[in-house]
């Protein structure tokens, strides 16, 4: 009998067994001496807490060296290649060569003061950035820093550190005591439970398996609740799966943790609560967003695939009001990929939704797919999660969809996409950016149900700036989509040059995209690129090539945010060739196409369309 479906009655004996961290079987003997057995899921999230703040450090290194120098964000007169003002309806002309605006089109506005080199790039990853009403935090891959609103770093507060690595921010999961020198029981490495496979792991770091890396960090905001939000995942690098057999040593043992960091006020110098999620998930790249009280946290699942953990959740929520005041044992649930079909993407909500209805989405071929629930209450009661879909003129094969948006009736899309192949030893592969925005209506309960009707759009641009010769060919990569109020969209995207002559380095560019007769503007530069890191892609390339932004040290993401005083302030991060990184560059890779040293540093700046 499942929970709920019938009462079992008065029982004088209980046992229980797990299957799974959420997977229970519980046995009861019934009043008339029947055995009754209840399987059942656990739908909410094991946690551990820690919490950081004035007085109470646990770890600090020295600021990066130099300072946050100020460059220029002045036009340069050209754009970025193709495209136009796209028709209402259908799709639009996917050309990928020429101008990137209507004939008599304006440059895009300028930056607001100069853009800011962020001095956060100890690895040059990953760029993010959530802007709060009097703060903004900037992060990458495994290092979060702390900015004031003209993007100067802040000063630090009570002792606080203000550019603390992923480590330091979430070093109370992974000291073996606490600060009075009493035993830490919050310690992940405490509740990995890897005694079967071998010596339990030390709380701290010692022989492997123990988890000693906090990495994909993510950053967002809650403008209701002013709070900040930090979110990485917990990992040994040296713990891995080998396909789904059990070829390497550490298979048994692998896990992987979820953690999270609230701030307690609007100011990260006062300090975050801190959360890991004591449930393995072998899952990475997590999407975030904080939303109607609530804190949406979706990975890319392998729960699809056979692992040796069982089926791991795709999607966490949590209570975030709760997790703003420090509660051991917020409210949240867990949704898996049978209830999605697979990873799902959170949806960035810019300004108020109708309903409040919290949204994923699928993209899958040339299907959208969207997840849509109300309130975290309805949800865990197993009726709220309510599933649409639409059939899109082009399909979203062949596409890497990086930046998703919600914005009143609809929803963007930013991405690249694939329009030249490899030229072996002669260039890599050339991307053009992609621009899709859907329309939505609302069903009979309120659900956000996506169409193709009046304001779809679907165009792409790319290939070459107007003033470079018609022999230039570069590639436009990770972008990241904000939108306006008004409905206006800029797109921040890196480029790369892949052929001929024109930009020598890789640069940052951002393009708005008006929602009126305007449409594209001509792009404007966000920060120029220095230098030009080349190497073989990979093992069979006898030649070095310029390298893609997810190239070596693959750049995942970028990240605009829309400012929450005024709701039309767009603010960017990038990642940039950085010079002063030239001597870390290993043009071998090492003989890891992956594994190549840190090239790049992040850039950040403001636009007002």
């Amino acid at each position: 009998m499942r929970v709920g479906d019938r009462d079992a009655g008065p029982v004088s004996e209980v046992a229980a067994i797990t299957l799974s961290p959420d997977r229970i079987v519980t046995a009861v003997r019934a009043a008339d001496g029947t055995l009754k057995a209840i399987a059942w899921r656990d739908r909410a999230v094991a946690l551990l807490r820690g919490d950081t703040g004035p007085g109470r450090r646990w770890g600090r290194v020295p600021l990066l060296p130099g300072g946050l120098g100020p460059i220029g964000g002045a036009d340069d007169g050209d754009g970025p290649g193709s495209g136009g003002q796209p028709p209402a309806t259908g799709t639009g002309s996917l050309s990928s060569d020429g101008p990137d605006a209507p004939a008599g089109a304006a440059i895009s506005p300028p930056l607001i003061g100069a853009a800011v080199d962020a001095g956060v790039n100890r690895w040059g990853v990953d760029p993010m950035l959530t802007v709060g009403h009097r703060f903004v935090l900037v992060s990458q891959d495994h290092e979060v820093a702390f900015f004031d609103r003209t993007g100067q770093r802040l000063a630090p507060k009570g002792g606080e550190e203000v550019q603390p690595t992923s480590n330091e921010l979430f070093a109370p999961f992974l000291s073996d005591t606490l600060e009075d020198g009493t035993r830490n029981d919050h310690a992940i490495n405490r509740h990995i439970g890897t005694g079967a496979w071998g010596p339990e792991c030390p709380p701290a770091r010692g022989a492997d398996p123990c988890i000693d890396e906090f990495m994909d960090v993510r950053v967002a905001y809650d403008r209701a609740l002013r709070r900040f939000i930090v979110v990485a995942r917990a990992r040994d690098n040296d713990m891995k799966y080998d396909g789904d057999g059990i070829a390497l040593a550490t298979d048994p043992a692998v896990r992987r943790f979820l953690a999270i960091a609230v701030s307690k006020t609007d100011d990260p110098r006062d300090g975050f609560w801190q959360y890991v999620v004591a449930e393995s998930n072998y899952s990475d790249f997590p999407r975030v967003t904080a939303q109607h009280g609530l804190l949406v946290i979706a990975d890319n699942s392998y729960g699809t695939v056979r692992r040796h953990e069982g089926p791991t959740p795709t999607a966490t929520i949590f209570d975030l009001a709760a997790l703003a005041r420090g509660e051991a044992h917020p409210a949240s649930h867990k949704l898996y990929p049978d209830e999605t079909g697979g990873s799902v993407r959170v949806l960035m909500n810019h300004g108020p939704i109708p309903g409040e209805w919290t949204t994923l989405s699928r993209p899958s071929g040339d299907a959208l797919h969207l997840y849509s629930f109300r309130t975290l209450a309805s949800l865990v009661a197993g009726t709220a999660l309510r599933h649409t879909s639409v059939t899109l003129p082009s399909a979203f094969s062949n596409t890497f969809v990086t930046h998703n948006v919600r914005r009143g009736a609809f929803l963007y899309f930013a991405s690249y996409r694939k329009v030249a192949d490899v030229v072996k030893n002669v260039r890599p592969a050339r991307y053009a950016i992609r621009v899709v925005r859907v329309p939505l209506a609302l069903a009979a309960d309120g659900a956000p149900t996506p169409g193709t009707g009046s304001g779809f759009l679907d165009d792409e641009f790319g290939g070459r700036a107007t003033t470079e010769p018609s022999s230039a060919r570069l590639s436009y990569e990770v972008p990241a989509l904000a939108v306006t109020r008004d409905g206006h969209m800029v797109v921040v995207y890196g480029r790369v040059p892949v052929s001929g002559t024109g930009a020598t380095a890789h640069e940052v560019r951002y393009s708005v995209w008006y929602a009126d007769s305007r449409g594209l503007q001509h792009s404007r530069l966000l920060r120029a690129g220095q230098w030009l890191p080349t190497a073989r892609l990979d093992s069979t390339w006898t030649a070095a090539v310029p390298i893609p932004y997810f190239g070596p040290q693959k750049l995942d993401h970028a990240s605009a945010s829309v400012d929450p005083v005024d709701d039309e302030t767009v603010w960017m991060a990038h990642a940039f060739a950085d010079v002063a990184l030239a001597a870390d560059w290993d043009a071998t890779c090492n003989g890891k196409p992956k594994r190549c040293e840190r090239w790049r540093s992040i850039v950040i700046g403001r636009v007002r369309p």
